[in-house]
C-alpha cells in the first residue's frame, strides 16, 4: 500500500510539472489515467483523494486564465471523483463557501458542471437562495450568465437548475424586466419540458406494475379532473418511489420532482392539496400491505391461504417526500406550517377511518407519524 507522501511524489507533482511545462497531451493523459489506481493502493484512500482534490481545486483558481491547464485539472478531479464519491459533495461545499471572486468564476463552475463534479442539487438550492429576489446583483448576474452558458454548452445542466430558473423567472415577470431575460427563461423552461429528467425511470416497473412516466405538460385542471386524478397521483407516487429506490440519483432529482409538484399546483395548501395527500397516504398504505400466497406442505395449493406481509418502503418513501418538500419547496413561505398541519390532519383522519376497518393498519400509519 502507498503512503500519502509517495502519492504526492508520483502523482500530483508529476502532473503539475507536466501541465506547467506544456507537456505532451499523451503524457498528461497517462498520468491522469494512473490516478485511480494509485489512490486504490493508498493506505487511506479517501483521505488521500481529499487531500489531492484540495490541491487540484486550489490550482484551478490559481490558473483560471489558462484554459488548457483548467481542462486537465478538471479531468484530474473527475478521475479522483470516480474513486471517491465523497469528492463531489466536498467540492460543491468548497465552491459554495469560497470567496466571491472564486464563487462566481463562470468558466470554472461550468467546467465543474460539465465534468459532473458538482452536486447540482445542493448548488442549485444555494445559488437560488443567494440571488435573494434580485437583491444580490452579483449573484443574479452570475446566475443569468450561467444559465445562458449551459443552454449553449450543456443543456442537460439547465434542467438540474430548476430552483435557479424559478428564481430568475420571478425577476423576469417584474415590470421593466429586460426582454432578453424573459426570452432566456422561456428557453430554459423548454429544456425542462424536453429533457429526460427522469430518463432512468423509463421502462421500470414501480409498485403499480406499470412503467414510470416522464412528466408531461399538464396544467392544474388536469389534476382537478376527478376521473383521472387517482391514476395521475398513482403515477406520480410511482415516480417518487423509484427515485427513493435509487438514492444515487441524488438531491437534484428530489428537488426537481418537488418543484414539479409545485408547478402542477399540488402544494398550494388548498382543496387540491388535501386530495393529493389523502390519495398519496392511501396509496402508501395499499402498497405497504402485500398479500402472499401460502402453499400447503408438499406443494399442494388447492386451497391457498393469503398471508399479509408488511413492507414499509412505500411508507418511508411517502414520509421522505413530506420531509424533503419543506427542504426543497420554493416559496412555500408562511404556508409551511399550515401545510404540515394539513398533512398531519389527513393522516389522523385516515387513522380513524382505518381503525374501524383493520387494526393492522395502525402500525403502518403510526410509522408515518414516527417518521414525521
Amino acid at each position: 500500500m502507498l503512503s500519502l507522501s509517495l502519492l504526492y511524489s508520483t502523482s500530483y507533482f508529476q502532473l503539475e510539472a507536466l501541465i506547467a511545462n506544456d507537456g505532451k497531451d499523451v503524457e498528461i493523459q497517462s498520468v491522469i489515467a494512473e490516478v485511480p489506481d494509485i489512490l486504490h493502493r493508498c493506505v487511506k484512500r479517501d483521505e488521500a483523494a481529499l487531500l489531492i482534490a484540495q490541491k487540484v481545486f486550489r490550482s484551478l483558481y490559481e490558473n483560471a486564465s489558462k484554459s488548457t491547464y483548467v481542462t486537465w485539472l478538471l479531468a484530474t478531479l473527475a478521475a479522483i471523483r470516480d474513486v471517491c464519491k465523497l469528492i463531489a459533495k466536498e467540492i460543491t461545499s468548497w465552491v459554495i463557501y469560497s470567496e466571491e471572486e472564486n464563487k462566481f468564476n463562470l468558466d470554472i463552475v461550468t467546467g465543474l458542471i460539465r465534468s459532473e463534479i458538482l452536486n447540482l442539487g445542493d448548488y442549485d438550492v444555494h445559488l437560488a437562495k443567494i440571488i435573494d429576489s434580485g437583491r444580490n446583483k452579483t449573484a443574479t448576474e452570475f446566475a443569468i450568465s450561467l444559465v445562458q452558458t449551459l443552454i449553449t454548452q450543456e443543456p442537460s445542466g439547465v434542467s438540474e437548475l430548476c430552483n435557479v430558473v424559478d428564481a430568475l423567472s420571478k425577476l423576469a415577470i417584474r415590470p421593466g424586466s429586460p426582454e432578453s431575460l424573459q426570452q432566456l427563461i422561456e428557453i430554459a423552461k423548454s429544456n425542462f419540458k424536453n429533457a429526460a429528467s427522469f430518463a432512468a425511470m423509463k421502462d421500470e416497473k414501480v409498485l403499480s406494475g406499470r412503467p414510470s412516466s416522464v412528466y408531461k405538460e399538464e396544467n392544474d385542471s388536469a389534476f382537478a379532473d376527478a376521473v383521472s386524478f387517482q391514476d395521475q397521483v398513482a403515477v406520480l407516487f410511482s415516480d417518487w418511489c423509484h427515485i427513493c429506490d435509487h438514492p444515487t440519483m441524488g438531491d437534484s432529482a428530489y428537488s426537481h420532482y418537488i418543484v414539479q409538484l409545485q408547478q402542477h399546483g399540488l402544494l398550494k395548501g388548498d382543496d387540491l392539496t388535501d386530495r393529493f395527500f389523502h390519495t398519496l397516504t392511501e396509496l402508501a398504505i395499499t402498497h405497504a400491505v402485500v398479500s402472499e400466497q401460502v402453499i400447503a406442505p408438499g406443494g399442494m395449493s388447492q386451497q391457498p391461504a393469503q398471508q399479509l406481509q408488511i413492507s414499509y418502503f412505500s411508507i418511508d418513501s411517502y414520509s421522505k417526500l413530506v420531509t424533503l418538500m419543506f427542504k426543497y419547496g420554493v416559496d412555500l413561505g408562511p404556508n409551511k406550517g399550515s401545510l404540515l398541519l394539513k398533512i398531519l390532519s389527513i393522516t389522523t383522519r385516515i387513522i380513524q377511518k382505518e381503525m374501524l376497518k383493520k387494526r393492522k393498519f395502525l402500525s403502518i400509519l403510526g410509522h408515518i407519524l414516527d417518521y414525521l
